[in-house]
C-alpha cells in the first residue's frame, strides 16, 4: 500500500530534489495536479462523445491521449527528468485540443479555450522562455485551423446537424470543464505563491534571528577582544615587573653570597690561626672540633654557591645549536676531576642533537657528579651516557653501577634541600638534582629515575623536538 502511495504521489522524485529547491518542488506538485486535470478533460470529452452521437469518431483518440497522460506520469519515476515530463504534458494537452478541432469546427471549436489553460501550465511549469515558445505554437495552431477551414475539407463540424439542446449541452460541458481547469490552475498558482512567500518569510525571520545572534556574537567578540587586550597589557606589565624583580633578586643574591662568604672565610682563617698558635696546647678533641667547624664552613660555602646556581639555572636566554653527545660529554669530563677508577661510556655519541648545549651540559655535569659522589662501595665506577632518537623527542639516560636509591626516595631527591643521607653526607646540599629538574622542565622535557638498592641508578630525561627552533646560525666574519 505504501509503495502505491509513493508511486501516485511521486515521493521518490521528490526525494531527488534538494530540500531548499522550493520552485522545483512547487512545479512537481503542479505537474501532478495538471496531469490529473488532463485526465479530467479526457473524461469530459468522453462524456461529450457518448452524449452526442456525432462525436463517436473520437472514441479512439481520446482514450489514447489518456493512456499517454498516465504513461508520462509513470515514466517520470524511471528517468526523473522533470523538464522532459513537463514538456510532454503540455504537448499532450495541446494535442488533445488540436485533435478535437478537426471534428468540432476547427477555429470555431469551443475547446480552443483550453489553450489558455495549456499556456498557463506552460508558464508555470517551464518558465517564461518555454511559455512563450508554446504561445507561438498555439497561435500557429489557430492560424493553421483558420486556413484549412477556408481552403480544405479537412475540418468538419459534427455539431452542425445536432439539435440546439445538444449544442447547448456541448457548450455547457466544455465551458464548465474549461472554467474548472483554469480556476484550479489559478488556485494552485496562488497556493504555490503563498507557500513560496511563507517559506521566504520564514527564511527571512530565520535570517533576521541569525543576524541578531551574529550581532550578539560580534559584540561579545569585541568585548572579549577588548578584555584580551587589557589582559595582554596587564600581563606585559606583570612581566616587566617580574623581570625587574628577577634582576633585583640576582643583585641581592650576589650581595648576600658575598656578605655570607666573607665571614665564613674569616671564621675558617681564625680556626687555622688558633690551631697554629696553640697546636701543642690544645687537646686532640679540640683539633677534631676545629676540623668539624672548617668542614661545616666549606659545606655552607658550597650551599651558597649551589643556591646561586639554582637561581640562575634558567635565567639566561636559550641558545639552540646542533652538536653531538660525544662533544658534550667530553667537555663535561674536562670540567671535573674523574677518579682513577671511574669510566664513562657514551652510546649514540655521534647522533646530531639540536638543543641548548650549555643547559644540557649542566644537566649531564650534575648527574655525573652525583653518580661519582654517592659511589662509595665499589672499586670500579662505570657510568653510561646514551641518547635515543624517538622521532618526536630526544631520550637521554645516565646509568651508574652505584648503590642505587630506594623507590620511596625517587620523588624526594628532586626537591631542593632534600637528600637521601643528609646527615651522613657532608658534601651534599640537596640542590644538584633540583637544578637538573628545573633545567629539564625549562626545556619542556621530563625527568624520572629507575633505581633500587644494590642495582645502580638510571636517570632518564627527554626533550621534545617540536619545541626546538631551528639552530641559530653563527654570524659570518667580515673580511677586511
Amino acid at each position: 500500500m505504501r509503495k502505491i502511495k509513493d508511486f501516485l504521489l511521486l515521493n521518490n522524485v521528490f526525494g531527488c530534489l534538494h530540500a531548499e529547491d522550493i520552485v522545483g518542488r512547487q512545479r512537481l506538485l503542479l505537474f501532478r495536479w495538471f496531469t490529473l486535470l488532463g485526465l479530467f478533460t479526457c473524461a469530459g470529452l468522453l462524456v461529450d462523445m457518448y452524449s452526442i452521437t456525432a462525436m463517436l469518431s473520437l472514441r479512439y483518440t481520446v482514450p489514447a491521449l489518456a493512456v499517454l497522460f498516465v504513461l508520462n506520469y509513470a515514466l517520470l519515476h524511471w528517468h526523473k527528468n522533470t523538464k522532459l515530463a513537463y514538456i510532454t504534458l503540455i504537448t499532450l494537452i495541446l494535442l488533445e485540443i488540436h485533435n478535437s478541432c478537426y471534428f468540432l469546427g476547427g477555429v470555431r471549436n469551443n475547446g480552443m479555450f483550453f489553450s489558455a489553460a495549456a499556456l498557463l501550465a506552460a508558464f508555470m511549469l517551464l518558465g517564461t522562455r518555454s511559455g512563450f515558445t508554446f504561445s507561438i505554437i498555439v497561435i500557429v495552431n489557430y492560424f493553421y485551423f483558420y486556413f484549412i477551414g477556408l481552403y480544405t475539407d479537412w475540418v468538419s463540424d459534427l455539431m452542425l446537424n445536432q439539435s440546439i439542446a445538444e449544442i447547448n449541452l456541448d457548450y455547457l460541458i466544455t465551458g464548465t470543464i474549461c472554467l474548472i481547469v483554469i480556476a484550479s490552475q489559478l488556485i494552485s498558482l496562488e497556493g504555490s505563491k503563498n507557500k513560496v512567500l511563507i517559506t521566504l518569510n520564514q527564511s527571512r525571520r530565520e535570517l533576521r534571528n541569525k543576524n541578531a545572534e551574529l550581532q550578539g556574537l560580534i559584540a561579545e567578540r569585541k568585548k572579549s577582544s577588548q578584555l584580551l587586550g587589557e589582559n595582554v597589557h596587564h600581563l606585559e606589565k606583570i612581566n616587566r615587573e617580574l623581570e625587574q624583580k628577577n634582576q633585583d633578586l640576582d643583585r641581592f643574591a650576589y650581595l648576600v653570597s658575598h656578605d655570607l662568604k666573607a665571614p665564613l672565610r674569616a671564621i675558617s682563617s681564625m680556626t687555622k690561626f688558633i690551631e697554629e698558635d696553640a697546636i701543642e696546647k690544645l687537646p686532640p678533641e679540640t683539633h677534631h672540633y676545629l676540623d668539624i667547624i672548617r668542614g661545616r664552613i666549606m659545606r655552607m660555602e658550597k650551599l651558597i654557591n649551589d643556591i646561586l646556581s639554582y637561581s640562575q639555572s634558567t635565567r639566561s636566554k636559550k641558545q639552540f645549536t646542533e652538536f653531538t653527545l660525544n662533544e658534550v660529554v667530553h667537555e663535561t669530563i674536562d670540567l671535573i676531576m674523574l677518579p682513577a677508577n671511574c669510566k664513562v661510556e657514551v652510546q649514540g655519541g655521534t647522533t646530531r642533537i639540536t638543543s641548548d648545549q650549555t643547559r644540557l651540559q649542566q644537566v649531564i655535569l650534575n648527574l655525573l657528579v652525583n653518580a661519582i659522589k654517592h659511589h662509595h662501595n665499589k672499586n670500579e665506577i662505570v657510568i653510561k651516557v646514551s641518547v635515543c632518537d624517538e622521532l618526536t623527542q630526544w631520550h637521554f639516560s645516565i646509568r651508574d653501577n652505584g648503590p642505587g636509591i630506594d623507590v620511596k626516595y625517587h620523588d624526594k631527591i628532586f626537591q631542593i634541600f632534600q637528600t637521601v643521607n643528609a646527615k651522613k653526607d657532608d658534601e651534599s646540599t640537596g640542590i644538584g638534582l633540583a637544578i637538573v629538574k628545573r633545567i629539564v622542565n625549562d626545556l619542556d622535557g621530563k625527568i624520572w629515575i629507575e633505581s633500587s638498592p644494590g642495582n645502580g641508578t638510571t636517570f632518564h630525561f627527554t626533550q621534545p623536538k617540536e619545541n626546538v627552533p631551528a639552530p641559530t646560525p653563527e654570524p659570518e666574519l667580515a673580511l677586511r
